[in-house]
């Protein structure tokens, strides 16, 4: 699942609030030219190397769970660059960058603490991912499951952690927090969509169910209200804000490819700011 170049009222939709995305992008810089890779794995390993996918053998396709690879080991990430500049580094949401053996995980790679998933997708209210060649549950506090967050939304589980970070925070020294938000990014094969059904009702104006499912999506991925302020008030401890849409899965890809969607172009328009 992607966010459309018209999905953002930036780029003059009316059709899907994004209120608060819109100032941040007004308040910035907005990017109306640029590519990156639009899998998963492969951009995730530019945005930690600054490198293209073929210099780190991670341009063919995204990691599944068993999948015995990951960001190799011998390349250096932004965190670990950051932590010899003092900065305490933390990661909520997201990591997809490999998880067959710990060497390959968030807290072995230069972050001090992680509350998110390790694999591809995830149910976003039970929180199992479910891949080839098994299923279970992937909601991490660094290195265990974390039952407590059960049943709540993980986008909301997400925002709530990464303003509690902020909040707490020293700011006697740097902080970096890299917030890898799973909405918009489809979830399990089975619910693809998953949505609060109080909040899918608001878009009833909205003729088609999914388009509406859709909409509450983009919606609570980009509803950073409390995250936006919690950053204005901790202006000292604030480095940069980076906001882009999550990134498809190959599956829509071929679907995309198939139907002719990029008209033989070979790209996808998605919105993309910058604020500092």
């Amino acid at each position: 699942m992607i966010i459309g170049w018209n999905d953002v009222g930036f780029h003059g939709l009316n059709q899907i609030p994004t209120p608060n995305i819109d100032a941040l992008a007004y308040s910035g810089l907005i990017l109306n030219n640029y590519y990156v890779t639009p899998i998963c794995s492969p951009s995730r390993s530019s945005l930690m190397t600054g490198k293209y996918p073929i210099h780190t053998g991670m341009q063919h396709s995204v990691l599944y769970g068993a999948e015995a690879r990951g960001l190799p080991l011998g390349e250096k990430l932004l965190p670990q660059y950051l932590k010899e500049l003092g900065y305490t580094n933390h990661i909520v949401g997201k990591w997809h960058l490999g998880s067959y053996t710990r060497k390959y995980l968030p807290l072995n790679r230069g972050f001090d603490s992680h509350l998110g998933y390790w694999t591809g997708h995830q149910d976003y209210f039970d929180h199992t991912a479910v891949e080839k060649p098994g299923f279970g549950l992937d909601m991490r506090r660094n290195m265990n499951i974390a039952y407590d967050l059960h049943g709540q939304y993980s986008t909301d589980v997400f925002t709530d952690e990464s303003v509690k970070i902020i909040n707490n925070h020293n700011g006697s020294n740097p902080l970096f927090l890299y917030l890898a938000h799973a909405a918009v990014h489809s979830a399990n094969p089975y619910n693809p969509l998953p949505a609060p059904d109080k909040m899918v009702e608001k878009f009833d104006y909205i003729q088609n169910y999914d388009r509406r499912k859709f909409a509450d999506r983009v919606v609570r991925a980009i509803k950073i209200s409390p995250f936006q302020e919690t950053i204005e008030s901790n202006k000292r401890k604030k480095v940069c804000v980076t906001g882009t849409t999550s990134l498809i899965t190959p599956q829509l890809a071929a679907t995309l490819d198939r139907a002719n969607f990029c008209e033989g172009r070979g790209k996808m328009l998605v919105p993309r700011y910058i604020q500092i």
